[in-house]
């Protein structure tokens, strides 16, 4: 197996042991069920439930929980697409839990229910009723040489042989890439079947070189660059898209509206050079067709060029056994080019506007994909590849108090909950532990307090507008389980206790950590996955907390022990009074979080920020970076509040702070990627 399929398969893995974590056990049973099509629809879901899990306790919601997870994605109109590596994983699950005979009993009704929808229902499309039974014939020994010849005879109607007899052409592009990707989607059910297998793979390769497969034929379209020792400054090739069109290449700074570059073999003997150049907010996607991982160059060739023409997405695609290596100034290697579709694209974005990054491309083919914006995933400045990010949907809970009217003589607390939806990616540690990261959107707020909040004090103003870039926050405080996987790896500056917290649970925040040793954890952790991870500044943290709001709390003007873990014996403004639970909860106990999707911003552990103390905002940046201008004092900023606090310090523009090498039982952080830097 090679290295991405097994980030694959733990990704998958991870992918549903969360899923099912979140809500009951027997989800997973509908999960199984829910792989076995190829195309989800609501009502198909609720026949396979209804149908099969009666006797399981699965609730009717768990439809709707599944096919909003990041488990699935929306492909059209109610109409559902499971992500590959879940379905595959959820596959082997089922068959090694349950064995193939439910797999078969679920196939038959399936050809059934195909049958009976080509009948009734005529808003779904001949394509997608077809796609259904192969999935469903596949799992059937009677019935899968069926499906391969209806397949095989599907790549006929698509591809063409020459009079001659000696190339293929293609007649349909869209649709054998549909047939090529069921193939592969149902390859494993297929696997009695190699020689199927194999010509769908010789295919690819082949479309992959040109619609025209004969090599005289391949040289009559080919454009031939120079040589690579004939580039000199102003003929480097330079790639620009703007406003999601990819259709441009620039040589020279001038442009021709070309859809393909092509490189004949002979004139660079299967060796082409780019430099590619591309400033901040700038993005580039690599997508490999064939081989999942390349291997670094020793040598990148690197050659000056000072256009500021800039690059955003566009899909490079690879032949036989390309290679790629991308390199930055500081002589970093990014070796790593997980293989992604549309939504999962490997980002690289620049830090400063002197940033080159340089590729060798082992290829003859470079095509340029037209992007629409809704498919664009979130840029970094972290100049690292990001794994694919993925969607997640979640509660957002606002508080609002009743007053006493009556027969109830008491204030009460009213919750309304509504859905809210955000984009993570997440980080594999050591031991199997991960650590989720949310992507915040960039914007500007006002931080600090206005003089009428109340309990306010002078230190949260004056309040002043900070504008921030996009950032990635962690989506919970870090974990003792994430603590321990780090504090494992090797020292950068100091020892870290792999076990210091005084309430013991791995899915609990670590506490009893210095900011020193949340330093050297964000170095370490840096290290470890080539990112560069550090501690929010107050600016970021405030930010993240308020998620677009402007009231005392995320919540609105009060706060409740239902929904946080603080001193309950006290309470804000005119809201009554709740548990105090004495110590840390685990992560996410509340089931709520902001509209970013972050949980336990308020109360549970203060959390570190990267700022020196000051007494009040005045000179405050007005950007994200965190704040560390020489003054009479080394302590650092803690947010948050905590559980043995009383509301009041839970509010969202509360300051605390404390001495940098104390440890105390009620502090721990949350980490962020490409935000907090030094002023």
């Amino acid at each position: 197996m090679s290295l991405d399929d097994t980030w694959e398969q733990q990704r998958a893995q991870q992918m549903v042991e969360r899923f099912v974590s979140r809500f009951q056990p027997s989800y997973k049973r509908l999960a199984y069920y829910a792989a076995l099509p190829l195309l989800l629809t609501p009502e198909l879901l609720n026949f396979l439930r209804i149908q099969f899990l009666r006797s399981d306790n699965v609730p009717w919601v768990a439809e709707v929980d599944l096919l909003l997870s990041d488990l699935c994605s929306q492909v059209g109109y109610e109409l559902y697409a499971m992500d590959t590596a879940v379905r595959a994983y959820l596959l082997k699950e089922m068959k090694q839990e349950l064995g193939e005979k439910p797999m078969q009993d679920v196939a038959r009704v399936l050809i059934s229910y195909v049958r009976h929808l080509n009948k009734t229902n005529p808003f779904i499309s001949s394509q997608e009723l077809q796609v259904q039974r192969w999935a469903a014939m596949a799992y059937l020994d009677d019935k899968r040489q069926e499906v391969v010849s209806e397949i095989f005879q599907e790549f006929q109607n698509v591809l063409e042989m020459d009079h001659s007899g000696a190339s293929l052409r293609l007649v349909n592009g869209s649709e054998l890439a549909r047939i090529l990707q069921i193939t592969q989607e149902l390859s494993p059910q297929l696997s009695a079947y190699p020689n199927l297998i194999d010509y769908a793979s010789i295919i690819s390769g082949i479309i992959a070189k040109s619609a025209t497969v004969a090599s005289q034929e391949l040289e009559q379209h080919l454009i031939a660059l120079n040589s690579i020792t004939q580039l000199q400054t102003g003929d480097i090739i330079a790639l620009k898209a703007d406003n999601g069109k990819y259709l441009n290449l620039a040589t020279s700074n001038s442009y021709q509206n070309l859809n393909t570059i092509e490189v004949e073999k002979d004139v660079l003997d299967r060796e082409c050079y780019f430099k590619l150049i591309f400033l901040q907010n700038k993005r580039i996607a690599l997508m490999a067709n064939n081989d999942k991982y390349w291997s670094n160059l020793e040598n990148p060739i690197i050659a000056t060029h000072n256009s500021i023409e800039s690059t955003s997405l566009f899909i490079v695609t690879f032949l036989d056994n390309g290679k790629i290596c991308l390199k930055t100034e500081n002589g970093k290697y990014l070796s790593r080019i997980n293989y992604g579709g549309v939504s999962g694209y490997n980002q690289i974005e620049a830090v400063k506007d002197s940033l080159d990054i340089f590729c060798e491309f082992e290829v003859i083919k470079i095509a340029l994909q037209e992007i629409s914006q809704s498919q664009e995933t979130q840029p970094q400045e972290t100049g690292f590849l990001l794994p694919p990010l993925q969607p997640f949907v979640f509660d957002v809970a606002t508080v609002e108090v009743v007053k006493p009217s009556g027969r109830r003589k008491k204030p009460q607390i009213k919750i309304a909950r509504h859905p809210g939806q955000a984009q993570f990616f997440t980080e594999y540690l050591p031991d199997s532990v991960t650590l989720e990261m949310v992507s915040i959107p960039g914007g500007s707020f006002l931080m600090g307090s206005p003089e009428t909040e109340e309990e306010r004090s002078e230190r949260e103003g004056p309040q002043h507008e900070v504008t921030l870039q996009p950032f990635f926050m962690g989506k919970y405080p870090i974990t003792q389980a994430q603590w321990r996987a780090i504090a494992a790896l090797p020292q950068v500056n100091r020892e870290l206790d792999p076990d210091p917290s005084g309430f013991k649970g791995g899915d609990r925040p670590v506490e009893n950590v210095s900011w020193y040793d949340a330093v050297e954890f964000c170095d370490r952790l840096s290290i470890h996955t080539k990112r560069n991870y550090q501690l929010p500044s107050e600016a970021e943290w405030e930010y993240a907390c308020r998620a677009g709001t402007t009231t005392p709390f995320h919540f609105g003007e009060t706060i409740t022990p239902e929904l946080a873990n603080y001193d309950g014996n006290y309470s804000y403004g005119s809201a009554p009074k709740g548990k105090y639970r004495k110590q840390t909860t685990p992560i996410g106990s509340f089931q709520v979080a902001n509209a970013f999707g972050l949980f336990d911003m308020h109360g549970n552990v203060w959390e570190w920020c990267a700022d020196i103390k000051h007494d009040n905002y005045e000179g405050a940046p007005s950007n994200s970076t965190s704040w560390q201008l020489t003054v009479d004092n080394d302590n650092r900023m803690l947010r948050g509040g905590s559980w043995i606090y009383n509301p009041r310090n839970c509010r969202s523009a509360f300051r605390s702070d404390g001495h940098p090498d104390y440890r105390y039982d009620n502090a721990g952080f949350r980490v962020v990627l490409s935000g907090a830097r030094t002023l």
